[in-house]
């Protein structure tokens, strides 16, 4: 059990960072093509070729 916390913890750390991040540079940035909150909900699924194409594509 232990073993398995300490894989799962560094993960859920690591997703809940990368979601605050794209959160408040959605919040703070323009965007294209769609409207923020479609934004942010490709980054919160599609992790992390959501976050690639916002920067790629979304931001201005």
């Amino acid at each position: 059990m232990n073993n398995i916390l300490l894989i799962i913890i560094p993960i859920v750390m690591l997703y809940t960072l990368y979601l605050i991040f794209f959160f408040l540079d959605i919040k703070n940035h323009e965007v294209k093509y769609f409207s923020k909150i479609i934004w942010f909900i490709v980054c919160l699924i599609s992790v992390p070729l959501g976050g690639i194409f916002y920067f790629f594509i979304g931001r201005k």
